[in-house]
């Protein structure tokens, strides 16, 4: 029969298996509910193992198809440390964790069975006489569903671990393992193929969590797997001065430096990359919270920089921080020091001057955990974080200076990035725009919701111009600020057809802005001398008709309904000439440039007489009364010999021709010659005959006084009539620049018109096509053909050979 306490003792023995045989049950059991995490978390658990037993370690992970192996070339392990490998003991006690170890509760070696149910240890334990033993474990997790099966593995896998032990008395190297049989996964977890491990996260993570784990000297990765894209990786550590981490990085057979700036206040710090000036993006989905290693599952929250302390307490599957007030009162301590700490590395940007602070800006009211951690984030913490980013110099703009965050506008259209808007709202905020290489990712860096005065649409860019009220205000000149204004407008009216009624942003042609809701009209080509007229009429009353019209160069925007037409500007100046006329009680002084103006406008414009009189309801059947009334007394006395003459038509035809005052007085002057001369064009010569010498002498006088004024001897020109004073045969005129030969001419006249001119020759003589085909190409011969019927109208040929 069993003794009572031989009964109790048997008893108290399977409690004590029990016990750790629950507890894995209970860790495996949460396994499955945070695949993603583990997947990455199994890494950092190993390398917290070997951080928190020594004070300098190097690291190999070895990677093939089939097998996962850690290793590492730390001290040795207690036999507590080797027998919670076994059974993991949560309960260490104080004195018994360094104040620098990562772990806290003695369970993180569970979450690596992520990669398989199976790991076999070999390492180096030393007992209470400091001897070290060489040992071995397999353990096989398969079963953790069968708690019996469970305490009975751990029971099995203690026991072969004693058998394993060995004296040891070699001198180092990577003496630790863990490895990690693949294909074989646990109960209710997918099976891990090598293929599913993303080795390039902890490429990219490994640098970061270095700056926060010191003891690692170095990490080795050897990826055998038929799938690598590097075979051989490895990090170690450099250079550190001051601020200056630098780790060195062999990627294969490539070396180079990453270089990290390291900062502390206190019991947290940071870290973040800076290459040449310019700080460097941290990698896509590395943890924003770590506790020397980074706590998977704190990727997404809106820390804008990375925060580390080993004083932090996280949660038991290392996901987070929580910051309840009252249960977390020394995480909420931390959290409160990291506002410093961030403000510090913020000056540090801003006295280096550094590129890229949009990589340390990105602020969000988001954080994982309990719903009240989640409050005070955003209500504490992340406010102070907003005012440090607000107050700091860390922005470039345009103008290539480093300027506050506060003082600078986003421009976007419907929540996305928009540089037609940037490029267009330039021209006004080149002290408030980020430079343009940084616009997008400052862009992609701001939450809206916290910084909304950083906020600029379209229709601040609307406010902007109206509030400059003239073209002549934008600080250009004016070609550029209408070609400026175009292109604002062109892009308003794309986003939003109606908003040139809610502001003034299209220019009359006085050049203040207007609203198309206003009294402003399209101008479809109104004649500028009628323009003119309007403003000089209007001058005493301040009006312009720019005022009332829309620049030309905006009328293809098609945003007015309304056009100012011809009528309507003939109609306002004949209403304002009979005002004016009434009021100065006849006495045309004061308009008399005006009239004079619009007489010759509408004795050369191509409108009929009855459009006029329409239009000019008062000035059209007055207008010869009204010149004649502004004629002075011996104007009159002209005018009466004109009329007792009998020739009033054809000196009014004489009068309106294109000939110059200078002309005229050479007719005058030759008054003699007039008769044969006009009646020698008044003959009928068939030009297809014969030339008529005549006929060419008066053509060569028209071209003659039409070259000087085409070149002028002000200008450095000669021109010789050659054939008149050399007798040369070869052309009528030479032409010099600057005693240098300049062109040639031949004057060709006929006494008919220019709708004739498909059946009127001119003759060339073999002189001239002999001298036209020795002449240098470089120089011009142009023939002038004169016609006389057209008010001796000229129209310059050139001739080539």
């Amino acid at each position: 029969m069993i003794d009572i306490k031989d009964k109790v003792d048997r008893e108290e023995n399977e409690q004590l298996r029990s016990i750790p045989a629950q507890r894995l049950i209970e860790k495996l059991s949460l396994l499955k509910n945070k695949i993603e995490e583990a997947k990455k978390r199994w890494f950092w658990e190993l390398l917290q193992n070997a951080s928190d037993y020594n004070e300098s370690v190097n690291v190999r992970l070895v990677v093939s198809d089939n097998r996962v192996s850690f290793l590492h070339d730390g001290a040795s392990f207690s036999l507590r440390d080797a027998l919670n490998l076994i059974s993991p003991d949560s309960n260490k006690l104080d004195d018994e964790i360094h104040k620098d170890n990562i772990g806290k509760f003695g369970t993180g070696l569970v979450a690596t069975h992520i990669l398989s149910s199976l790991l076999e240890i070999d390492g180096l334990c030393i007992d209470d006489e400091n001897k070290t033993y060489k040992f071995h474990i397999s353990l096989d997790r398969s079963c953790f569903t069968n708690k019996q099966a469970l305490i009975e593995q751990i029971t099995k896998a203690k026991e072969d671990f004693k058998k394993s032990l060995v004296p040891y008395s070699g001198d180092g190297g990577f003496n630790t393992s863990f490895s990690y049989i693949l294909g074989s996964a646990i109960p209710t977890l997918p099976v891990i193929q090598s293929s599913d491990m993303d080795l390039g996260y902890l490429y990219e993570a490994l640098p970061y969590t270095l700056c926060f784990m010191p003891k690692i000297r170095s990490v080795l990765i050897e990826d055998n797997r038929s799938v690598a894209n590097v075979k051989n990786f490895k990090i170690s550590r450099g250079n550190i001065q001051n601020e200056e981490i630098t780790f060195i990085v062999e990627n294969d057979l490539k070396v180079t430096n990453q270089n990290f700036l390291y900062f502390s206040q206190g019991d947290v710090s940071t870290a973040f990359r800076c290459e040449n000036n310019r700080i460097i993006q941290f990698p896509k989905n590395l943890s924003k919270l770590f506790c020397g290693l980074p706590l998977i599952g704190t990727e997404e929250i809106g820390m804008p920089f990375l925060l580390n302390s080993l004083k932090f307490m996280p949660t038991t599957e290392r996901e987070g921080v929580e910051l309840q007030p009252g249960s977390n009162e020394g995480n909420r301590s931390l959290f409160r020091a990291s506002a410093e700490l961030y403000a510090k590395v913020l000056d540090y940007v801003v006295d280096k001057k550094l590129r890229n602070a949009f990589y340390l800006a990105k602020l969000r009211y988001k954080y994982n955990g309990h719903p009240i951690s989640n409050q005070q984030f955003t209500n504490i913490f992340a406010s102070q974080y907003k005012q440090k980013i607000l107050n700091h110099n860390i922005v470039v703009n345009t103008e290539n200076q480093f300027v506050s965050f506060s003082s600078i506008l986003l421009p976007f259209n419907d929540s996305e990035i928009d540089i037609e808007l940037y490029n267009n709202c330039k021209l006004l905020n080149k002290a408030t725009l980020p430079a343009e290489e940084d616009y997008s990712e400052w862009f992609e860096a701001t939450d809206f919701t916290i910084f909304k005065e950083q906020k600029y649409n379209y229709e601040n860019l609307a406010k902007q111009i109206e509030s400059k009220v003239s073209i002549y205000s934008l600080g250009i000149n004016k070609d550029e600020a209408l070609s400026w204004l175009y292109d604002c407008a062109e892009y308003l009216k794309g986003v939003d057809r109606y908003i040139f009624s809610r502001y003034r942003l299209v220019p009359n042609q006085s050049g203040n802005l207007c609203s198309s809701s206003g009294q402003i009209y399209a101008d479809i080509k109104l004649p500028i001398e009628l323009k003119n007229i309007y403003d000089s009429l209007f001058e005493l009353k301040k009006q312009k008709i720019g005022d009332k019209l829309l620049n030309q160069k905006f009328n293809d925007l098609d945003i007015l309904n309304n056009e100012f037409t011809l009528e309507m500007l003939a109609n306002a100046i004949d209403q304002e000439l009979s005002q004016q006329y009434t009021q100065n009680q006849g006495n045309t002084h004061q308009i008399s440039n005006i009239l004079n103006s619009l007489y010759n406008w509408m004795d050369k414009a191509d409108i009929s007489k009855e459009d006029l009189a329409s239009y000019f309801h008062w000035y059209y059947p007055k207008r010869a009364t009204l010149i004649v009334d502004m004629l002075s007394e011996s104007q009159r006395e002209h005018a009466l010999v004109i009329a007792q003459s009998g020739k009033m038509e054809s000196l009014a035809a004489l009068a309106s021709s294109e000939l110059s005052d200078e002309e005229l007085q050479l007719m005058v002057a030759n008054i003699k010659k007039l008769p044969a001369a006009l009646a020698l064009l008044a003959a009928k010569v068939d030009d297809s005959t014969y030339a008529d010498a005549e006929e060419g002498d008066i053509g060569e006088e028209i071209v003659y006084r039409n070259l000087q004024q085409k070149y002028p001897r002000t200008q450095g020109y000669k021109i010789v009539w050659a054939s008149r004073d050399r007798n040369e045969p070869r052309y009528d005129f030479e032409i010099t620049l600057n005693d240098q030969i300049y062109c040639y001419c031949d004057a060709k006249t006929t006494r008919r018109g220019i709708n004739n001119s498909d059946s009127i020759p001119f003759f060339m003589r073999k002189s001239q096509w002999l001298f036209l085909k020795s002449l240098d190409s470089c120089i011009p011969y142009f023939i002038a053909r004169v016609f006389a019927s057209d008010n001796n109208r000229i129209e310059y040929l050139r001739i080539s050979v």
